[in-house]
């Protein structure tokens, strides 16, 4: 068990770290601190540990004898039929994020929450970056890309791969149904959890992490039920795609 909870929180760990290292490079450079919620911002460190979590994640299925491509299920010749499958998903998992959105919303923001949305989805001026039109532009552009393409695989392989394999394997006396329970639900939980880090307002923290819980509850099922990640990749990275490019279609308006 102590296995399972460490392969879950390794990537909240680190997501902390750097958006601490983030902080202080924003000081440095002359930003404000809470510049650090801004989403251009915050999907650039999100990216880089991304990034970290798809090498350790390789490291630790090559000693497996396994690899990140087969953990995933990424095959060549169904790469057409996963396109379709995770084009399904996408929209399948959109439902449960608006129920989530909107309970959160009701839950934290009370009745008629949708005229307070602004509150939870505009940035406020203390996150405005005091960056020049061109390195704002060029990370803009590397957030847009590189963050889906980087984001989405290592969310799916360490919270619908590593983390369910390791709650699954788990040498205890509970059930086999017990352990797949706890498997769906607690790195769902995290997931949702790291998600406040992108919210841009404090008030939209709660929201955040409701409206992610049920969009990874939903990934999780469909992961224990495909037995492959593929699809999930798919879907996950039209979602980071859809949420990356707002900062750079902002500047490009």
């Amino acid at each position: 068990m102590r296995y399972a909870i460490t392969v879950t929180l390794f990537r909240p760990v680190l997501l902390v770290v750097a958006a601490l290292i983030t902080v202080g490079l924003l000081v440095v450079t002359g930003s404000n601190a809470l510049a650090v919620t801004n989403p251009m911002v915050s999907t650039l460190y999100f990216t880089v540990v991304g990034g970290i979590c798809l090498i350790v994640a390789h490291r630790v299925l090559h000693a497996r004898g396994s690899s990140v491509r087969e953990r995933i299920g990424f095959e060549p010749r169904r790469i057409p039929r996963d396109l379709l499958v995770g084009l399904g998903l996408f929209f399948a998992l959109y439902l449960p994020f608006v129920i989530g959105l909107m309970a959160g919303g009701f839950l934290l923001l009370g009745a008629e929450p949708w005229n307070r949305f602004g509150e939870v989805f505009a940035p406020a001026a203390t996150t405005d970056l005091v960056w020049s039109p061109t390195v704002a532009l060029v990370a803009a552009v590397v957030a847009a890309v590189a963050f889906p393409l980087l984001n989405a695989p290592a969310e799916e392989i360490v919270y619908r791969g590593l983390a369910i394999d390791a709650f699954r394997d788990t040498p205890t006396p509970t059930s086999a149904r017990l352990r797949t329970g706890l498997a769906v639900v607690v790195p769902t939980i995290v997931f949702a959890v790291q998600h406040i880090m992108l919210a841009p307002t404090p008030s939209g923290m709660g929201v955040y992490a409701c409206a992610f819980f049920c969009w990874g509850l939903a990934a999780a099922l469909f992961a224990v039920r495909l037995k492959r990640l593929m699809p999930l990749v798919v879907a996950h990275v039209i979602t980071n795609a859809a949420f990356s490019t707002i900062p750079l279609a902002m500047m490009i308006a």
